[in-house]
């Protein structure tokens, strides 16, 4: 056991995908651990309705973020693929001067309709502009995230995701802590800390010199024939994740809203590791698509759906455990969500494999008619589920929506799009270990010794899987690496 323990753990130091995808998931947990400690210091600091009044600021300072550059961002990875390092500098630096123009123009509607606007979305209008900024600086943090990820330079992305959130967490406690009105203060904190990390991004990118190199029309439009297409799937992405929400609290009120939400939050836990180990997997995938490397990308797969699913089936199996840590016995009542929720995100992590072969292709025009048939299939089976079966049918909808999603996409990759490098076969591992958790979970729920006898099972099989997946020759190794140095 423990020279396959070590023969993984060789592995992974050999493999840049590997290697990479820590550097990402120990960054990410320490901004998760940040935001999760942090929670109950402002809920502390700050009343009910100071509270509200921020969680609808950030709320739509997130939906303007979809907007504010048009997704131009979203490109930079697979911007790459095609051009050298001072190709891409100079591409990044196009696209920041136009985000900075368009960012201009929103703010210049914004004012001109501020009482407008002020009505629709219930924020006074003196904090529309300051919401304006916040938006922006959303975007400055996906163009530097995504140039990192892009020149794949994971040690410098860590540093400046964690240096970004330990000081927009500080600046929102000082502001809280100075202002008496705490709503107004924690609005500042957003507006300070995004306004500077924008600032600093603009100048690090902008000020780059363009002249003579590739063409800066091609490199607009390349940007905006990438990104466009994503704004729909954004906000049907928003319905997806918001629409049982809202027939929750309309039907049922708050109490089931938050006991939905504890829920789903629970079983939601693994993805931030996913989310981490994308960052590492994209540009890799792009690299070893543009090599014609499927086997290779086969390979990886596996093992990297497999460990992912092997994490929602903990959560799954945990799932009484984790709840009385989460929360107190009034939130019992959403324990049996957990499994939807967390198979359901198990299939959304899923469909970001052919999402990632669209992107690679600069194919992305399915990506958003895919996305609404998926959000208004959403809302449909909302409507019929939840008045029936309450918070459990939002969850089964849930699940169901983000299979058809997959399923989708799936079908774009392979029969529209075609030449798709991923063997349906490679998907099975973590399609199987995810709906066993699903079954056993709710069989299993009350027999704690026998859940807890069958995870170290699944976990010690884990390992052995791990290890034929992952062995192959010294020399192969070596020179797959080499290969991928040179590249």
């Amino acid at each position: 056991m423990l020279e396959k323990c070590n023969a993984i753990l060789k592995e992974i130091k050999a493999n840049k995908f590997f290697a990479n995808s820590i550097l990402y998931i120990a960054a990410s947990f320490l901004i998760k651990g940040i935001s999760f400690l942090t929670t109950p210091i402002f809920t502390r600091l700050m009343g009910t309705a100071d509270y509200g009044i921020v969680s609808n600021f950030t709320m739509w300072a997130n939906f303007f973020a979809v907007f504010i550059c048009l997704q131009m961002t979203a490109g930079i990875v697979a911007a790459k693929v095609t051009r050298s390092v001072e190709e891409l500098d100079v591409y990044v630096a196009r696209i920041t001067r136009m985000c900075i123009a368009f960012a201009l123009v929103i703010g210049c509607f914004i004012f001109l309709f501020r009482n407008f606007i002020s009505n629709i979305t219930e924020i006074d209008s003196i904090y529309l502009l300051p919401m304006l900024i916040v938006a922006y600086g959303h975007s400055a943090i996906n163009l530097y995230s995504s140039y990192c990820i892009a020149q794949e330079r994971p040690k410098a992305k860590v540093k400046f995701s964690t240096i970004n959130s330990l000081f927009i967490t500080l600046c929102g406690v000082m502001m809280v802590l100075f202002f008496a009105d705490k709503s107004q203060g924690r609005i500042i904190g957003f507006v300070v800390a995004y306004g500077l990390v924008a600032l600093y991004v603009s100048v690090r990118f902008a000020f780059i010199k363009t002249k003579g190199v590739g063409s800066g029309k091609k490199d607009v439009m390349y940007a905006l024939t990438f990104g466009i297409p994503l704004i729909p799937h954004l906000l049907a992405n928003m319905v997806n994740g918001n629409a049982d929400r809202v027939f929750i609290i309309k039907l049922f009120g708050e109490n089931e809203a938050g006991i939905y939400s504890v829920a789903y939050s629970i079983g939601a836990i693994a993805l931030t590791f996913a989310d981490a180990c994308t960052d590492a997997w994209t540009p890799w995938y792009f690299s070893e698509t543009k090599c014609k490397n499927k086997e290779q990308v086969n390979r990886y797969l596996k093992f990297y759906s497999f460990t992912i699913a092997m994490c929602f089936f903990g959560v799954m199996m945990l799932a009484p455990e984790i709840m009385k840590i989460m929360a107190d016995e009034t939130y019992y009542t959403g324990m049996p969500c957990i499994k939807y929720v967390a198979l359901g995100i198990c299939f959304l992590f899923l469909y970001r494999f052919p999402l990632c072969y669209e992107q690679y292709n600069g194919n992305t025009k399915f990506v958003a008619p895919a996305t609404v048939i998926c959000a208004a299939i959403n809302i449909i089976l909302n409507s019929i589920f939840v008045p029936k079966y309450g918070i459990e049918g939002a969850a089964f909808t849930t699940l169901l929506s983000y299979i058809i999603l997959w399923i989708l996409h799936e079908i774009v990759v392979r029969f529209i799009i075609k030449n798709y490098n991923i063997d349906f076969k490679s998907y099975l591992p973590a399609i199987v270990i995810s709906c066993i958790g699903f079954v056993l979970s709710d069989m299993l729920s009350e027999k704690f010794f026998l859940r807890y006898f069958i995870i170290a099972i699944f976990c010690i099989s884990y390992l052995f899987y791990a290890g034929n997946i992952l062995k192959y020759k010294k020399k192969n190794s070596v020179k797959r690496n080499d290969d991928y140095d040179k590249r």
